[in-house]
């Protein structure tokens, strides 16, 4: 059991540092590696494989500027409060 609850905690904080950068490119525009990384204090690796994860689920595009959302990241950021509100009710129901 306790190793279900470790998974599902390590599956969130990614969770969490994927949002958090889809937030910030949503409101500061294209931004880079390098740029993420300065901003939100997580290291240039981890926001790579952040932006490749966003970019799988077709909520990024690249640019010559850096990495920007997608009208699809937009939506998905749009829907997430219904998204999280739903989770919420889940776990409350455990």
């Amino acid at each position: 059991m306790v190793l279900i609850i470790k998974n599902v905690k390590k599956e969130l904080q990614l969770m969490e540092r994927h949002i958090r950068i889809m937030r910030l490119l949503s409101e500061q525009g294209p931004l880079g590696i390098l740029k993420l990384s300065k901003i939100t204090e997580i290291p240039p690796q981890q926001v790579r494989y952040s932006l490749r994860i966003i970019q799988q689920c077709s909520f990024l595009q690249p640019t010559t500027k850096g990495a920007e959302l997608s009208a699809a990241g937009y939506r998905f950021l749009k829907d997430f409060a219904i998204e999280k509100r739903k989770l919420s009710e889940k776990i409350s129901r455990i």
